[in-house]
């Protein structure tokens, strides 16, 4: 009997412990995305400048090697903040820009499309989090 009270005592202890984890691991990811804002806002205008190039037919490889990077990074990030859509949308402009170094390779209307979706995503995000 003095054993299993045991458990119990151990097992809500862990149950405790486990819910202030969890609270402080949300706290941290608060603070990562406070601080990643503005770089996670940068790498978006990066893509937006390079499908606005593209649509133009002028985009030069500067422009997609940056939207390219800014794609790749976005996928590797976005997920880490509870966004797995922006990440999935990230990986579709990152393929997109590798594709865009051949003419008339990319639909520059989808990629507007893609992109508007996920700038959509990260607006959301940023409103449900309070300005610090």
């Amino acid at each position: 009997m003095q054993h299993s009270k045991l458990k119990t005592k151990e097992s809500n202890s862990t149950d405790t412990a486990t819910a202030l984890s969890g609270d402080r691991l949300q706290q941290l990811l608060l603070q990562l995305w406070m601080t990643s804002k503005s770089t996670v806002a940068e790498r978006l205008e990066a893509i937006c400048r390079a499908q606005a190039l593209l649509e133009k037919n002028m985009l030069d490889e500067q422009a997609r090697l940056e939207a390219l990077d800014a794609a790749h990074k976005l996928a590797g990030i976005l997920g880490t903040f509870g966004l797995p859509m922006g990440t999935e949308l990230a990986r579709q402009i990152e393929m997109a820009m590798e594709q865009a170094g051949k003419p008339g390779s990319v639909d520059a209307h989808a990629l507007a499309g893609t992109l508007a979706q996920l700038s959509e995503l990260i607006n959301q995000k940023s409103a449900e989090i309070p300005s610090a």
